[in-house]
């Protein structure tokens, strides 16, 4: 998934407008309007899959 995106921005880069952004809709990865990522708090399960993988890649989530 998330090569996936990074392949999307990649290959949009030029013909992404300003104020858009690589997302992660549904099952798959398309430009989407920043505006759509702001404006209302969106949380992520501490339990899910996301976090999971997340830490067994060692990422640091700042817990």
């Amino acid at each position: 998934m998330c090569h996936r995106s990074v392949m999307f921005a990649d290959a949009q880069r030029c013909t992404m407008s300003s104020g858009q952004m690589a997302a992660f809709l549904g099952s798959h990865v398309d430009a989407a309007p920043i505006t759509q990522a702001v404006g209302r708090l969106k949380t992520v399960r501490t339990d899910g899959s996301l976090i999971r993988t997340a830490r067994a890649l060692g990422i640091c989530l700042g817990d």
